[in-house]
C-alpha cells in the first residue's frame, strides 16, 4: 500500500526507532548536537541506519533532524548551516528509500525536539545554547518550514520535556499544515 493511503487509513504504521543511538552504534560522530553532524561527516552510516529500519519493515523512517534547529547547531558552531543540515538529512532518507526500492511505500518523518544541546560529557543542557523564547520559536518555524519544503510526510516532535517549550514547538510546527505526532518524555 502507498504510504499516503496507509496514513489516511486505519492501518497500523510502523515507525523506526532511535536514529541517534543506531548512528552512534555504527560509528557516527556524536556531539552536543547529538547525531546531527553525522549527516555531514558520515552520510553512509545515516543511510545504512535508514535502510536497516526499512529492512525491518518500517513504514515511516525519520530524517536525522532531531537536533538540527539553529540553536542546537550553534553548539557545534554550525547554526548558519541549518538549512543544509535539514536538506541533506531528508535527501539521505530519500536515498535510503530509493536504494530499497520503496518509493511511495515508505514515508519520511521530519523530527524536531525541544531537547537542548548538552554540556560535554554531562546529561544536562548547556545554558549557553538555550535561546530566548522568541529565538526558539523562530528556530522551530525555520526548521519546520524547511522540512515541509523538502517533502516530509509528517512531523514528529520527540522527547518533549516541559510544557512551556513544548507549546512553543507544537504551535510553531502546526503552522505548516502537516500532520504532527507528539512524543512526550
Amino acid at each position: 500500500m502507498l504510504f499516503k493511503e496507509k496514513f489516511k487509513s486505519n492501518s497500523k504504521i510502523f515507525l523506526d526507532g532511535g536514529n541517534g543511538s543506531e548512528i552512534a552504534k555504527l560509528g557516527g560522530e556524536m556531539t552536543p548536537a547529538f547525531s546531527a553532524l553525522a549527516t555531514i561527516t558520515a552520510p553512509d552510516i545515516v543511510t545504512k541506519v535508514h535502510e536497516n529500519f526499512i529492512d525491518a519493515g518500517c513504514d515511516l523512517i525519520t530524517a536525522n533532524t532531531f537536533s538540527t534547529t539553529r540553536h542546537n547547531l550553534n553548539s557545534i558552531n554550525r547554526g548558519n548551516e541549518t538549512k543544509e543540515f535539514i536538506v541533506r538529512s531528508v535527501d539521505i532518507a530519500k536515498k535510503a528509500i530509493k536504494n530499497k526500492g520503496k518509493e511511495n511505500i515508505v514515508g519520511i518523518a521530519g523530527s524536531l525536539s525541544n531537547f537542548f544541546s548538552l554540556k560535554e560529557n554531562e546529561f544536562v543542557p548547556d545554558l549557553k545554547y538555550i535561546p530566548s523564547f522568541r529565538e526558539e520559536e523562530n528556530n522551530y518555524k525555520e526548521a519546520a518550514k524547511i522540512l515541509k519544503e523538502e517533502g516530509v510526510d509528517v512531523l514528529i516532535l520527540e522527547m518533549l520535556l516541559d510544557i512551556d517549550h513544548s507549546k512553543i514547538l507544537l504551535n510553531s510546527v502546526l503552522e505548516t499544515g502537516l500532520p504532527v505526532w507528539v512524543g512526550l518524555s
